[in-house]
């Protein structure tokens, strides 16, 4: 009765792929790959020869046991081969007792073309081809400002990124007294809360020189800003009073919401919901939580660096500016140094 089951399932599945091959519009985000042991779904656009992965972006990856192969069916028995000079795949769930697939993410961070996913359970395999094809702007209604004048609707970010100056790293170094570390992760992080006024005296706690804003105006409206700063590091002996000078993982000033304690719910509500300047390793940074094989960039770090024409492009102060903007919602503004990607960002309610 089993073997006649997992034929049947075997052939519905068979059935549903060859309705995909012909365009059924409920299969047509969907590639499906299928064996007698489990059988592969990647939640992506099917080309001809495979699968086209953009660039920049995320998709899910679920592999599922057929019967008569549920109970012992696990992630260490499962092989997954493919380039990690363009992808990173990361586990986001297993298999439940209601629930035998495996779920994970892939991460597109590179270009590639003629690759191949290699999925191993059971002494069977199933094999998927994939290109990296260029990042749709147009589906996302993409818009490249036309001129530096658009930053006057965002005037909080504009008086921010005016007023990037530099950050020299000075010894001997003050060291952290109090912060977190994590020996698992390998990764320590530590947070410095600024009240309202903005003020620079968390500078001297950052481990490096970095590009830091000298102005942080969120309003004098928002009486409790929830207002600070941070920095994350490797290696706990770097934080150390006297330590020389070491590149940090991160670096962060941020706003968050307005706050209204007194739950007053006022009828005018300061437009800026939450503004932040950040600076991240450009050799340490990873889109997704977890620490894999090798490092990679982010998705506005991609973009970036492969579609500079999508930003409006000029010089402030010897640094070149990426900027771009979402109507009149929220603008991001990038650029980079040696070391680090930094990226400004900030999001209105109105």
């Amino acid at each position: 009765m089993i073997k006649f089951i997992a034929k049947l399932l075997l052939l519905i599945l068979i059935i549903s792929l060859c309705f995909n091959l012909v365009g059924c519009k409920i299969f047509q985000s969907k590639v499906r790959a299928i064996n007698s042991s489990f059988y592969v779904t990647i939640e992506a656009p099917k080309s001809d020869d495979g699968v086209d992965f953009e660039i920049a972006n995320m998709y899910d990856l679920v592999i599922t046991p057929l019967v008569g192969h549920v109970d012992e069916y696990n992630s260490e028995l499962i092989t997954i081969e493919y380039n990690k000079e363009n992808m990173v795949i990361e586990t986001t769930s297993t298999k439940t007792i209601f629930s035998p697939s495996l779920i994970y993410s892939i991460y597109i961070y590179d270009f590639g073309e003629d690759d191949t996913l290699k999925f191993t359970y059971n002494g069977e395999t199933v094999e998927i081809n994939y290109d990296v094809v260029d990042y749709d702007f147009d589906s996302r209604g993409w818009t490249v400002p036309t001129s530096i004048y658009e930053l006057d609707a965002f005037p909080e970010f504009k008086e921010m990124l005016f007023s990037i100056k530099y950050h020299e790293f000075k010894e001997p170094y003050i060291g952290l007294t109090s912060y977190s570390y994590s020996n698992y992760w390998d990764m320590g992080s530590w947070g410095y809360f600024l009240g309202h006024d903005y003020h620079t005296d968390y500078l001297e706690y950052l481990t490096d020189s970095v590009y830091y804003p000298s102005v942080f105006n969120v309003g004098e409206q928002n009486h409790t800003p929830n207002l600070g700063a941070g920095m994350s590091f490797r290696g706990s002996e770097h934080v150390c009073a006297g330590a020389g000078r070491s590149v940090m993982e991160s670096f962060s000033v941020s706003y968050g919401y307005v706050v209204d304690p007194g739950c007053t719910k006022p009828q005018y509500q300061y437009p800026l919901t939450s503004m932040s300047f950040s600076a991240r390793n450009k050799e340490l940074y990873k889109e997704i939580s977890n620490p894999m094989e090798k490092d990679y960039p982010s998705v506005s770090q991609i973009l970036v660096t492969n579609y500079p024409d999508k930003f409006f492009v000029f010089e402030l102060n010897g640094l070149t500016i990426y900027f771009n903007t979402d109507k009149n919602r929220s603008a991001n503004a990038y650029f980079f140094d040696e070391h680090y990607f930094y990226s400004l960002k900030c999001c209105y309610n109105r």
